[in-house]
């Protein structure tokens, strides 16, 4: 059966009357109540007497029995522009997951180069003492070579 959109007080109703509940529901005045039971009556769900939005009596039809059944939690349908919109939300929030994790990546990336650099780090230092002796030494060479 096709989903229909239901107020809070229609399910609310609906499912007091498939309950055996009745029809008093408890924080919602009559008159809501009625135009609910008067709405719910047009959908073919119930059987009402409702004078001046309010109910005189109430009963559940089949029709309203099979409408639960196949429908537990009385969801009320998505529209399409809803569906596209939340759609759209849906693949904007995994490109920023996408984003953010390319990030994380780059990061961890530059961290592993930080940390290897860290731990070559005397290595590099003793290159650097090494090269500078050598272009020393052979700076004094030079000189000396050209004194002679």
């Amino acid at each position: 059966m096709e989903r229909i959109y239901l107020s809070e007080t229609e399910k609310a109703l609906l499912l007091s009357l498939n309950s055996g509940n009745g029809f008093k529901l408890k924080g919602i005045n009559e008159k809501e109540i009625g135009l609910a039971a008067n709405k719910l009556k047009d959908f073919g769900f119930i059987k009402a007497i409702v004078n001046y939005n309010n109910i005189i009596d109430a009963e559940i039809l089949t029709k309203g029995e099979v409408y639960i059944k196949e429908n537990q939690g009385l969801e009320n349908p998505v529209d399409e522009n809803e569906l596209k919109r939340l759609q759209k939300e849906s693949l904007e929030y995994q490109s920023k997951i996408r984003d953010k994790e390319e990030i994380i990546r780059n990061l961890e990336i530059k961290l592993k180069r930080f940390e290897l650099i860290q731990k070559w780090k005397w290595l590099i230092g003793l290159l650097i003492f090494i090269v500078g002796f050598v272009l020393a030494n052979l700076n004094l060479l030079q000189t000396l070579i050209q004194q002679i």
